[in-house]
């Protein structure tokens, strides 16, 4: 496992990476990017671990890159630069295959959901171009806060959209044809504020966060198995209906992640309405929520 973290040493923080191996022993090193590019994310590519990273060019465009590494932390590859934009896309998520070693990077913006990544360990993905437009038929239109999952050779790119609340779309690797695309509306006026994918089984996860609380989608080879609610917002929220308004969220969350083993699988998130002072120690409540079927839970952050 590897872990990006932020630490100190004397006066000067630093950017690190902890990793964690299965007979227990942990090697602590410093980033050797971090004079270019910040880390997105971690994931182990079969090999290694690929790191999937973004960093602002002396020509002031935005760029995506990947760079590999083993678990004692000696480097495979340094980083390639995979594509560049001039729009940052401050909002993004990345996946890796374990048996292929592709890396996939999705970033959202004003301009659209765009894709690139790092295929089979060694080459551009999306070459030659430096990444695909994957809402390419609604151009120049908002979407925010993606997520990527993986199975084989297919992306779930999922994001949130202005109008139609939560989108997922496969995407064919490595040719970037884009297949079945389904909707997961939310009511008018309000968005899905995060969204996260994984894959369970035979079947894409897709969660959201809207102003009622959890949302959650279950598309398998057949399309939408299901589409419920996942657990309530808040009590105060929910009993006042008093959050309809995007500024006016109740329910406070960060770090919201989706994981599967097998065909199970869990959301996990860290609940800032439940934070509680001890010992002059703010402490925050990370919740895991198994995804059990016809399971909703209560408004957890009133308990």
């Amino acid at each position: 496992m590897a872990i990006s973290f932020t630490g100190i040493s004397g006066a000067i923080s630093y950017e690190g990476i902890l990793l964690l191996s299965g007979d227990g022993t942990s090697t602590i090193w410093q980033e050797p990017w971090i004079d270019q590019y910040e880390t997105v994310a971690f994931g182990w590519d079969g090999e290694g671990f690929t790191a999937s990273l973004m960093g602002l060019l002396p020509n002031l465009a935005w760029a995506w890159a990947t760079a590999r590494f083993t678990p004692t932390g000696d480097m495979l590859a340094e980083p390639v630069m995979l594509g560049q934009t001039a729009t940052d896309y401050g909002e993004y998520d990345a996946e890796t295959d374990p048996e292929s070693g592709t890396t996939v990077f999705v970033g959202a913006s004003s301009l659209g959901t765009v894709l690139t990544g790092l295929y089979n360990r060694e080459t551009s993905l999306t070459a030659p171009s430096p990444y695909w437009l994957i809402n390419r038929d609604d151009r120049n239109h908002w979407a925010g806060t993606p997520a990527v999952a993986l199975n084989g050779s297919t992306a779930l790119v999922a994001w949130s959209d202005l109008d139609k609340g939560m989108v997922a779309r496969e995407v064919a690797l490595p040719s970037g044809q884009a297949g079945a695309t389904w909707f997961i509306p939310t009511d008018p006026n309000n968005i899905f504020k995060r969204v996260v994918a994984t894959r369970a089984g035979d079947r894409w996860i897709v969660v959201g966060q809207d102003y009622r609380g959890l949302v959650l989608a279950e598309i398998d080879s057949k399309g939408m198995r299901q589409r419920r609610l996942l657990t309530h917002a808040p009590a105060a929220c929910a009993a006042t209906d008093s959050c309809p308004v995007i500024s006016d969220w109740r329910w406070q969350i960060e770090n919201m992640a989706v994981a599967a083993y097998g065909d199970s699988a869990w959301v996990g998130l860290t609940d800032l309405s439940y934070e509680r002072v001890e010992n002059d120690l703010t402490l925050f409540t990370y919740r895991i929520l198994p995804l059990r079927d016809g399971c909703t839970y209560q408004s957890l952050a009133s308990r």
